[in-house]
């Protein structure tokens, strides 16, 4: 079922499923991959297999991530910001 954005003006096409004798959009994770977000990674050029082999990379790289590196990593920069935040405050 096309429907048009307001403020774009783009129009999507959302999936349609009977359930309890009621049509009602599909918001499934099956039918948003199958349908609008695969209808626009192609009209905006993008290859949807492509991104999906990238964000499985992706979530693959992430999973050999140390925690512990992370969070240190984190710590240190919230300590650097509010370093930069207190030398900010003292100029103004």
């Amino acid at each position: 079922m096309p429907v048009k954005e307001k403020i774009t003006g783009e129009t999507l096409n959302y999936n349609l499923k009977k359930e309890q004798g009621a049509w009602k959009v599909a918001f499934d994770p099956a039918s948003l991959m199958m349908g609008i977000m695969t209808e626009k990674m192609v009209e905006k050029g993008l290859n949807p297999t492509s991104v999906i082999d990238s964000l499985e990379d992706g979530m693959d790289r992430l999973k050999s991530v140390s925690i512990d590196s992370l969070k240190n990593s984190m710590e240190g920069g919230m300590k650097a910001f509010d370093s930069v935040t207190k030398e900010l405050k003292k100029i103004h």
